[in-house]
């Protein structure tokens, strides 16, 4: 058996952002709704939906922009929150 090492697996919400690219659990995403906010995108068991702060990103259709992960642009969050 082959292992790999170095990777990441992300698991896909079954949406899409504003420009058509796939949303992954752990991409960060822009919702640009009022206010817009920036976050990381969260499976929420309690709801059984991806959140990013407080929106469900299903209730929310093109509106979210992905504009990176946590795992190469976790820098995102930390000037967004600072």
């Amino acid at each position: 058996t082959r292992y790999l090492t170095g990777y990441i697996l992300m698991q896909f919400t079954g949406l899409l952002d504003k420009n058509g690219k796939e949303i992954y659990e752990g991409d960060i995403v822009k919702c640009l709704h009022t206010p817009a906010i920036v976050g990381k995108v969260e499976w929420n068991t309690g709801c059984l939906t991806y959140k990013v702060g407080i929106y469900d990103l299903a209730e929310l259709p093109g509106f979210q922009e992905v504009i990176g992960n946590i795992y190469e642009n976790s820098n995102l969050l930390e000037v967004n929150n600072a």
